[in-house]
């Protein structure tokens, strides 16, 4: 038993086809802006953000010995641990 299709169903799905095959219209290209290469800075300027670097750093590696610190008082401290003698 065929079922009967109206003309106007099969446009409609044509259509809707039609659109999905059809490459999306190229998006236009913005302008880049130019910016301006930063001012040179000066020594003052220089050793400020290299002190400030440093500090940095220094919290790090003092973040880093507090938590090995922390996995050595913690991780698998007992003879019964399976990988005790991993360390």
């Amino acid at each position: 038993m065929k079922t009967k299709v109206s003309a106007e169903t099969i446009a409609r799905v044509l259509d809707g086809l039609r659109e999905e095959l059809l490459p999306s219209p190229p998006r236009p290209h913005l302008e880049a802006e130019v910016l301006p290469f930063p001012p040179r800075l000066n020594d003052q300027e220089l050793s400020r953000r290299q002190m400030v670097i440093d500090a940095v750093w220094e919290r790090n590696l003092a973040a880093k010995r507090e938590l090995e610190a922390e996995a050595a008082r913690s991780c698998h401290v007992g003879f019964g641990d399976p990988d005790w003698r991993l360390r």
